[in-house]
C-alpha cells in the first residue's frame, strides 16, 4: 500500500488562504511561461517577463543608410 492509496477520490484538506493564493499565482505563472515557450517567444522577452526588469542588449546595431544624403 503506497502513499497515494491513503487518499480518497474527493478528500478534503485544510489550506490557508495565503497558501492558496501562492499556488494559484505559481500556476498562472507556469501557464504563461509554457504559452511563451510554445509560441516561440525569444528567451530574452521571457526572462524580462519573469523578472520584471528590462535586459540591456550587448549587440550594437549599425545603420546601412548613409546619413549625409
Amino acid at each position: 500500500m503506497g502513499l497515494i492509496d491513503v487518499f480518497e477520490k474527493e478528500d478534503r484538506t485544510e489550506i490557508k488562504l495565503s497558501q492558496l493564493c501562492e499556488m494559484l499565482s505559481a500556476g498562472a505563472k507556469t501557464e504563461l511561461l509554457m504559452n511563451a515557450v510554445n509560441c516561440d517567444v525569444p528567451h530574452q522577452y521571457i526572462r524580462e517577463m519573469v523578472t520584471g526588469e528590462k535586459e540591456v542588449s550587448d549587440c550594437v546595431l549599425f545603420s546601412t543608410k548613409n546619413d549625409n544624403q
